[in-house]
């Protein structure tokens, strides 16, 4: 999926839509990438996030598993480095498209 946009897809045997958004940092999945995202890793990390956030979520730096180091990459992208631009408090630029795709 592109960064900050939107990927569509129909499913054929149910007539189901559905859209995939993408933000780096933007843990939490609400289409913000915001610094409590952050908070969001760390909670997860200190098993004290209810609910729990899944794979996809926590391991920014797609290694495999959750660790401490996605931490540090959240705080990355948010502040600019490496090769995205800066992320904070950045919204995806538009609402999931409708259908027909």
């Amino acid at each position: 999926i592109p960064t900050q946009a939107w990927t569509c897809f129909k499913v054929l045997s149910s007539e189901a839509d559905m859209c995939i958004a993408h933000m780096p940092g933007d843990v939490s999945g609400d289409g913000v990438a915001a610094a409590g995202d952050i908070l969001d890793l760390i909670d997860d990390l200190n098993g004290i996030r209810t609910p729990p956030l899944a794979m996809w979520q926590c391991d920014v730096d797609r290694s495999g598993v959750c660790q401490a180091a996605d931490i540090l990459g959240v705080i990355d992208l948010l502040n600019g480095s490496g090769a995205f631009d800066t992320w904070l408090n950045q919204a995806l630029a538009n609402d999931c498209p409708t259908a027909p795709f």
